[in-house]
């Protein structure tokens, strides 16, 4: 009786009901967004899921088709282009009444809000630099066109924290150098797969620890904002 008490407030809540492995979305297929300025194939997420593996968080994205026409494309000007494939909005301590927001909450298909740290997914490539060492320039870049033959894919991840109350990063929120190579080397992009291992740590997470989270497959607008799902992670 009260399994079924507890399943009834979670619905009325709208939330799903608490997951101890893992949680997943499935997205509509064709709602990729449309970008002005460019004729770059976009990327159309099918699925997503996210797991704690005990030390942790295990995230996998699935798009449709496969990420090589979007690397492999080259504006008409001759240069290449990199973007933010989603970001992911983490409350740590399931408590809607902490953490932060976003600017754009009004604009939110749902309401938007308690989150304590972003993770974004960026997608771009490496260049030579001095040397001949790749240099990685992820997220909203363009690589020049005297660089685009010799670019080769690569992902990386950036967390933010949110001020506790607003919709500004935290003040020395960023991850330390070095800790942020670790988690990218983790990281793999493959046919129509990405995954990315990031540890607890990360967000302040033990075994048992239980969170909110949802993603926006259309950020930083939160136009493609899922539903949040409810994690204890082992």
């Amino acid at each position: 009786m009260q399994k079924i008490l507890l399943l009834l407030v979670l619905v009325l809540a709208g939330l799903r009901p608490l997951a101890a492995q893992g949680v997943q979305w499935t997205d509509p297929v064709g709602d990729a967004r449309k970008m002005s300025g460019t004729t770059q194939p976009q990327l159309d997420i099918t699925n997503v899921s996210v797991e704690g593996n005990g030390t942790e968080l295990v995230i996998t994205i699935r798009v449709a088709g496969s990420f090589d026409p979007y690397f492999r494309h080259v504006e008409r000007d001759g240069r290449k282009r990199g973007g933010v494939l989603a970001d992911f909005y983490v409350d740590t301590d399931n408590n809607g009444a902490t953490g932060g927001t976003s600017m754009f909450a009004g604009d939110a298909p749902r309401p938007f809000g308690g989150y304590d740290y972003s993770l974004s997914v960026l997608l771009g490539y490496t260049v030579p630099g001095p040397g001949g060492k790749p240099m990685p320039y992820t997220g909203d870049v363009v690589i020049a066109k005297e660089d685009a033959a010799r670019a080769q894919p690569a992902a990386s991840v950036s967390r933010t924290k949110f001020r506790q109350g607003g919709s500004l990063p935290e003040p020395g929120s960023r991850i330390p150098r070095g800790e942020d190579e670790a988690v990218d080397k983790s990281i793999s992009l493959s046919g129509n797969t990405f995954s990315v291992k990031i540890p607890y740590a990360w967000f302040g997470l033990t075994p048992g620890s239980v969170m909110r989270l949802c993603y926006d497959d259309q950020p930083p607008f939160l136009k493609g904002l899922s539903e949040d799902r409810i994690l204890k992670v082992r």
